[in-house]
């Protein structure tokens, strides 16, 4: 390996020396250091080793390494991390993402991971063994998980499902590791990328205890790939569930609406069936009324008609000729006629005079 020195605000090259382990070290080493041991060796760290000089006329000059300050690394990797914090918030995007709606159902989703996986591998299959059957539609957006193409290829993908478009989230997901092989996760130009992304991005960097950068700035952090898988899966329940909860509910609605106006008919069909029989009887009383009128007005008439017939009878009894003639009074005729005014007598005709016992027939003279 090379151990080299940079120029402190730039990628220059100041100082360079080549360096190696010998197989026995390396391995007391790992043992010590467990994963961190090739974490800490990984290209780009900083590092502070305890090394010897060797020097060999056929190989020259060179550093061999005898043990590791993991500490240095780690304190080192936690200052870069807080700068890259501080900066991303002063530029107000750590919370950009997680601002973006999510959707109510997500199932058309893009995934940025390794093929080969075990947290990939467990994440598809957490998510098709559902107990609910419920269907994914899972793109893969190969990506490096570990080391510096992490950044290129991370934004890489990003950028491609941006163009693609028909996604309702991003997942950013890999399997565990040492802290330091999480390291390309606490980068700036990732993180801004996630941050500015239009989908929200849902990662499972598959870290227990702390959190990457690209955890701060997505939407939704979860710890592992199967908390993703988890955490779609409930969330396509919590949609089905609001669904179920809103038929009953308008079933339950429904009922009552239909109840309300079922009792209005009845009140309506008892209103008008009280009506009708009101008025049926108001005007049954009204015809009762006028039988009675007519009945009384009839009876009134009847006796009012015999009254005046009784009347009449008495008049047309008082004026018949043998009541005139009882009276004293005498009748005359000429030519079979009655004659009333004397002036109508013929004089060369004889009259007959009609008395209540008996007629004479006389001249005039």
């Amino acid at each position: 390996m090379d151990l080299i020195q940079k120029e402190e605000h730039s990628d220059t090259i100041k100082a360079q020396a080549s360096a190696i382990i010998w197989f026995k070290k390396a391995a007391f080493l790992e043992k010590k250091f467990k994963s961190l041991f090739k974490s800490i060796l990984d290209t780009g760290n900083e590092v502070r080793v305890k090394v010897s000089i060797s020097f060999s006329e056929r190989y020259g000059f060179s550093l061999l390494i005898e043990d590791l300050d993991a500490s240095y690394t780690l304190g080192k990797a936690e200052m870069v991390k807080q700068e890259i914090l501080n900066k991303l918030k002063a530029e107000n995007l750590l919370y950009v993402n997680a601002e973006i709606p999510l959707p109510a159902v997500l199932q058309n989703i893009a995934v940025i991971s390794s093929e080969t996986a075990a947290g990939y591998k467990d994440f598809l299959s957490h998510l098709r063994t559902n107990s609910y059957g419920y269907h994914y539609n899972i793109t893969l957006y190969q990506a490096a998980m570990q080391g510096q193409a992490v950044e290129n290829e991370v934004i890489a993908s990003l950028d491609q499902i941006e163009r693609e478009g028909g996604y309702d989230c991003v997942v950013i997901i890999r399997g565990g590791g040492a802290k330091l092989d999480l390291s390309a996760f606490d980068n700036y130009n990732l993180a801004k990328r996630i941050a500015k992304c239009s989908l929200p991005v849902i990662t499972g960097i598959g870290h227990d205890i702390d959190q990457s950068i690209a955890d701060i700035v997505s939407h939704t952090d979860l710890k592992t790939p199967t908390a993703v898988a988890d955490f779609l899966i409930e969330t396509t329940l919590h949609f089905e569930s609001r669904l179920i909860d809103i038929g009953q509910q308008i079933q339950i609605t429904y009922k009552d609406i239909l109840q309300a106006e079922n009792n209005k008919l009845v009140l309506i069909y008892e209103q008008l069936k009280n009506s009708f029989s009101f008025r049926k009887q108001l005007e049954q009383n009204k015809l009762n009324e006028l039988d009675l009128k007519l009945k009384h007005g009839s009876t009134l008439n009847l006796k009012s008609m015999k009254d005046l017939l009784v009347s009449f009878e008495s008049q047309i009894d008082l004026l018949a000729p043998d009541k005139i003639l009882q009276r004293g009074f005498a009748i005359v005729r000429q030519n079979g006629k009655v004659v009333k005014d004397v002036k109508k007598l013929d004089s060369n005709k004889e009259i007959e005079t009609e008395f209540i016992n008996g007629k004479i027939k006389s001249k005039i003279i």
